[in-house]
């Protein structure tokens, strides 16, 4: 295979990258938004190629924070301090929860080795990936484990009606009667309505206790990358809205965004799996992503968990500092233990630069 390396996802060839069949956070889309919106961000786009055919992507970025979700978060808290004084070359999107090679995965091994390579050159310390869906080959020895799941929902026959009788009894009357008892929800559209949504948001993270990271630039750049692709269910009234979810379409699913929902009560249920499945049924999609919040109640509906993991590759020297002063601690913390399991069987020299 021929790897090439571009830094802008328009540049790889849009129409070639979607017949890998992307997740919509896979898309060219995604990551075009995420260059609009993180300008100052590096991106990268290792590719596969053979025969002409675009076999794999393997995107890359260089900020150390992402919007959702900083890169130590993965790690344990006695170590993250430390980690903060190293450089890392990011797999995946600083817009969202997925990482790993896009396409073929027979490109796997071809394409991590180039990105071990780009790392170096760039005087990256670490390559790491921490939402992996697959294991990475080759990476064995630098896994960190699990980190969390993601759950996705399936199709099941013709109707939205179908989906709900493959449940027993009960549990279909509650999610009727979810279904019945929710806010209002109708379809609007997203430009000219981002100061809406990002009213919405700042208030649903406050009750929540969680940060919003995102500004009304966030959902124009959706909007724009997005296009067609792109539907807003909105929960309430015209004039007050309660709850709004984003649908990001790829060919052959959907995956449903949250924006914020005032109240987790059948509104949350009805506008984040209720909606997003009759439309994936209208438009002949056949599953829904649906994210990481509220697993247990995502898995009583029907969401199928799927297994992020987490990989930390040292590529610099300099990690054997970092080995140097995690070992100490090592004992008492087993996150710092895999950390430094990670990291064992790089050939660090015996002395620090």
């Amino acid at each position: 295979m021929e790897i090439k390396i571009f830094e802008h996802a328009r540049r790889v060839d849009p129409e070639r990258w979607r017949r890998l069949n992307p997740t919509p956070r896979q898309t060219p889309a995604w990551f075009v938004a995420s260059e609009n919106y993180f300008s100052s961000t590096t991106h990268l786009y290792v590719t596969a190629w053979e025969q002409g055919a675009l076999r794999a992507v393997l995107p890359l970025y260089d900020e150390f924070d992402p919007a959702y979700f900083n890169v130590t978060e993965c790690y344990d808290p006695m170590i993250r301090r430390v980690l903060t004084k190293f450089r890392f070359l990011c797999v995946g999107s600083r817009l969202g929860f997925e990482a790993g090679v896009i396409g073929d995965p027979r490109a796997a091994s071809e394409l991590l080795a180039a990105a071990v390579a780009l790392a170096r050159d760039r005087k990256a310390d670490f390559l790491a990936a921490n939402f992996c869906r697959a294991p990475l080959p080759g990476w064995e020895g630098h896994g960190l484990g699990h980190v969390f799941d993601a759950h996705v929902l399936t199709t099941v026959g013709r109707g939205h009606d179908d989906f709900l009788a493959s449940f027993s009894a009960k549990k279909r009357h509650l999610m009727l009667d979810e279904a019945q008892k929710s806010a209002p929800l109708f379809q609007a559209s997203l430009l000219g309505n981002e100061d809406r949504l990002l009213s919405l948001r700042a208030l649903s993270c406050e009750r929540n206790g969680s940060r919003n990271h995102l500004n009304a630039a966030f959902f124009t750049r959706l909007a724009e990358a997005f296009g067609e692709n792109l539907t807003l269910i909105a929960a309430g009234s015209e004039s007050e809205w309660v709850g709004a979810c984003l649908l990001l379409a790829s060919e052959n699913e959907y995956c449903a965004q949250s924006i914020g929902v005032l109240k987790r009560d059948h509104t949350y249920f009805s506008l984040l799996i209720h909606e997003p499945l009759r439309l994936a049924y209208a438009t002949g999609r056949q599953r829904v992503e649906l994210g990481a919040a509220c697993e247990e109640a995502k898995r009583r509906r029907g969401a199928t968990a799927i297994p992020l993991s987490a990989y930390l590759r040292p590529v610099s020297e300099r990690c054997a500092l970092l080995v140097r002063g995690a070992k100490p601690i090592a004992r008492f913390s087993r996150g710092v233990k895999k950390v430094c399991a990670a990291l064992g069987d790089h050939h660090f020299s015996t002395e620090p630069e």
